[in-house]
């Protein structure tokens, strides 16, 4: 048998620890701090041996993980809030149905959402300074560059943090109101929730 390459080894080790961070998020999510190693190689269907030689301690595994829900987040919102034929209601619009659509099947980008509305507090100081100062730089500045066109500049950053938490508040109480089997917003309650929370936002022409 031919040797693996040191390519083909470094895209296993990737994609074996995006398995795992994505079961910690799950993990998490089900359990919160409670959440064992253990029980992360039991989501991802590994053994306990494997899931531990990538991360021997949770702190660490969850602070990658909320890393890894920054950048997936970045990617998906960056094109929308800095789209140039959209105005900022309508780009504020695009970001919380995005992420609204986003987070059923991604997980790691709602643990890191969650957790940040937390203030991380649950990991270790250094590591909940370090994503703190991540979040703001990378999820919320972003978010403040548009909002600040709609409402008072020095009012923009706390709106941004209340928009932010309020979505994450709003998703948590859908999926716990459903069943197994219907854990995603239907896109009807979906825009009402939307609607709701940028009612403020709303151009007048558009007030009924």
């Amino acid at each position: 048998m031919t040797p693996r390459t040191r390519e083909q080894n470094e895209q296993i080790r990737n994609q074996r620890m995006s398995e795992i961070i994505k079961a910690a998020a799950d993990s998490y999510i089900t359990k919160g701090i409670r959440m064992e190693i253990r029980d992360v190689a039991q989501q991802a269907s590994l053994g306990y041996g494997t899931v531990y030689h990538y991360y021997p301690h949770k702190f660490e595994l969850l602070e990658d993980a909320c890393r890894q829900g920054f950048t997936d987040a970045q990617e998906m919102i960056t094109p929308i809030l800095t789209a140039t034929t959209e105005n900022s209601y309508d780009k504020l619009k695009l970001y919380c149905t995005g992420l609204f659509q986003a987070w059923p099947e991604h997980s790691v980008m709602f643990l890191s959402f969650k957790c940040a509305c937390e203030g991380f507090h649950e990991l270790p100081s250094n590591a909940s300074s370090r994503l703190n100062d991540e979040f703001s730089n990378q999820i919320i500045q972003p978010l403040v560059q548009v909002i600040g066109l709609l409402t008072e500049a020095d009012l923009a950053e706390q709106v941004a943090r209340l928009l932010i938490g309020a979505l994450v508040g709003c998703y948590t109480v859908t999926q716990c109101t459903k069943n197994k089997d219907q854990r995603v917003i239907s896109q009807q309650s979906e825009q009402a929730i939307v609607d709701i929370l940028l009612a403020q936002f709303k151009p007048k022409e558009e007030r009924s």
